[in-house]
């Protein structure tokens, strides 16, 4: 990794150097200039000032001399200081923070983009997790580079341009523990970014343990069940992980790190120390040059180590600037160039599966094999078929959250990957069976925005109305302005599974959409919610191509179409009435479950 090209480096930082001009326009001028002035603070009390002071204690200070200049430096350290407290107290922090803020808008407006085939490989999310997880650390240490360079290019010039002319042969002892930095950092700087790489696995995979043993979906199998047992010893497998890697990498970075800080800086400082007393007794150097060269010593070495060090934190650091530019580009719309999208058709007329077959990542069975149907504005699909069948497979590639490897999927004639996703998710509404709610006002879960006018509000009203939600949200004291659940509001309302549910498909009515797909929809609700449901959605989508996914034949029998799955495969396509009196699969299945209602 520290092979990287100096080109490149150069090259990656230039390019997040424009990410963070785009958040804080002059954060990096100002850094250069604010780390100047400190530098030049130090180089005024431990060079001139010093000199000064030794140089003339013998001949005599001129204490009125002496005391101009005092307040000339005193002055000009208090406004260093100043400018220090403000640059770190302050505007540093929240220059990070609006940059911070800026790329994650940027990386989590990409996820829109980022196909579900990726989330699913381990690696992949271990590589996002990790950017997303470290990146206000990266931003402070891209900065931190900047600060470093400054200061150290003023010091190694001053200071090292002070010893030359003092002495040249001291150059030497500043250079012998450079030597040792030059042979050791490379394999010190691949075992810290290996130890790095490795803990944060180990950290996320904690993270998720901590996770569940805190979230409120888990509090009830936690409290009923003995997964406690399970969940408290892969803990403890994590900690042993996360001990072995910081025991293992921690003896090879401790040990190189004291060979280059103690054993070649220890030998520079003694051997120059001794050399200095010599040259200064033989009245070949100024005592007053030799005090300043051993008081900045350790400062000089490492106005040099830091520099040397730069290339090395560089490319450590264009590593993960990499990752990040990485996400940042990716399914980028400047793919636009080769590609002209098709726009979604005002109406969607019909929607059909062309010999469409699909297997997820890294399996070998096909979820789905060969599907062929074809279904028009206004009717209402209930897909059926037993656990595994593919029916929520087949929602997942109508949404485009996979893509078939075999086949197309149409709209009107087109294939769906011909259309901006962007402007084609705008026209599909879905309720998955594992729903989400979040932890904000009731319009936004609903509206997924503010309120802003009264249609507005007359659309977020009838959406409750047509879920069933109406009832509850009437007796609400805030109104659309409730808070859902208490997790970071103590006034925030705690509905039940139920209702949280009824929520989530007042989303899905409120959106309006051309395509609703809804996977098990009323899987929380009791049998006189779920019949108003079933009618609700019946009666107000005629002009809407409703799919359905559910166990409960209710919907089945209401339906227009029926598609029954078996192993991935379309066994069934028709009417209830007219499968029933086939006698087909689906009849088997549908007497089945009515047959424990008898």
């Amino acid at each position: 990794m520290h092979r990287m090209k100096l080109k490149n480096v150069a090259k990656t930082l230039f390019l997040f150097s424009k990410h963070v001009k785009s958040a804080k326009r002059f954060r990096i001028p100002i850094t250069v200039i604010v780390y100047i002035m400190l530098s030049m603070s130090d180089i005024v009390f431990n060079v001139f000032l010093l000199r000064y002071i030794v140089e003339n204690y013998n001949s005599g200070l001129h204490f009125e001399i002496f005391l101009y200049i005092m307040f000339g430096v005193l002055l000009f350290q208090i406004v260093v200081w100043m400018l220090e407290a403000y640059y770190n107290e302050y505007y540093a922090e929240d220059s990070i923070q609006k940059v911070e803020l800026y790329l994650k808008n940027v990386l989590y407006h990409k996820v829109d983009n980022i196909s579900m085939e990726e989330f699913k490989k381990s690696h992949f999310y271990d590589k996002y997790f990790f950017v997303v997880e470290n990146l206000k650390e990266r931003i402070k240490g891209y900065f931190s580079l900047i600060e470093v360079l400054v200061s150290s290019l003023m010091m190694i010039v001053t200071l090292t341009g002070f010893i030359f002319i003092t002495d040249p042969v001291l150059i030497f002892f500043i250079l012998l523990p450079l030597v040792g930095e030059w042979l050791i950092s490379p394999s010190l700087t691949k075992f810290i970014s290996l130890k790095t790489k490795e803990v944060s696995n180990v950290e996320r995979r904690l993270e998720y343990v901590e996770r569940v043993m805190y979230l409120k979906q888990y509090s009830k199998e936690i409290r009923t069940t003995k997964v406690k047992h399970i969940i408290l010893k892969t803990m403890d497998r994590f900690f042993l992980d996360m001990k072995y890697n910081i025991q293992y990498y921690g003896r090879k970075i401790g040990i190189r790190h004291f060979v280059i800080q103690y054993l070649f800086q220890g030998v520079a400082f003694f051997g120059i120390l001794f050399y200095l007393v010599f040259r200064v007794k033989s009245g070949n150097v100024a005592i007053e040059n030799a005090v300043v060269i051993v008081t900045t010593f350790n400062q000089t070495v490492f106005s040099f180590k830091n520099i040397m060090d730069l290339y090395i934190t560089s490319v450590e650091q264009c590593e993960y600037l990499k990752d990040i530019m990485y996400f940042i580009g990716m399914y980028e719309d400047s793919s636009c160039e080769t590609i002209e999208y098709v726009a979604v058709p005002k109406i969607i007329e019909k929607i059909e599966f062309k010999n469409v077959s699909f297997k997820y990542p890294n399996q070998e069975i096909y979820a789905l094999r060969n599907i062929n149907f074809e279904v028009k504005r206004g009717q209402k699909v209930a897909i059926i078929g037993a656990n595994g069948a593919g029916k929520t497979t087949i929602m997942n590639l109508i949404c485009r959250i996979y893509t078939p490897i075999e086949g197309e999927i149409l709209i009107n004639g087109i294939n769906i990957n011909k259309f901006n996703f962007q402007e084609y998710k705008q026209r599909i509404s879905l309720v998955r069976q594992h729903f989400v709610v979040f932890a904000t006002t009731l319009e936004k879960n609903v509206l997924l925005r503010e309120a802003t006018n009264s249609e507005d509000r007359k659309r977020f009203v009838q959406a409750v109305k047509k879920s069933g939600f109406y009832d509850k949200y009437i007796q609400l004291s805030k109104g659309f302005k409730t808070i859902v659940t208490k997790e970071f509001d103590e006034e925030g309302e705690s509905f039940s599974g139920g209702e949280l549910q009824k929520i989530a498909i007042a989303r899905t009515m409120a959106a309006d959409a051309d395509l609703m797909l809804l996977d098990e929809p009323s899987s929380a609700l009791d049998p006189i919610s779920e019949d108003k449901l079933i009618t609700s959605l019946f009666d107000h989508v005629d002009d809407k191509l409703l799919f359905i996914v559910s166990h409960n034949m209710s919907y089945a029998k209401k339906s227009d179409v029926i598609l029954f799955f078996e192993n991935g495969k379309l066994m069934e396509i028709g009417c209830h009435d007219d499968l029933i009196q086939r006698d087909s699969n689906y009849s088997k299945y549908f007497k089945l479950q009515a047959s424990y209602f008898k």
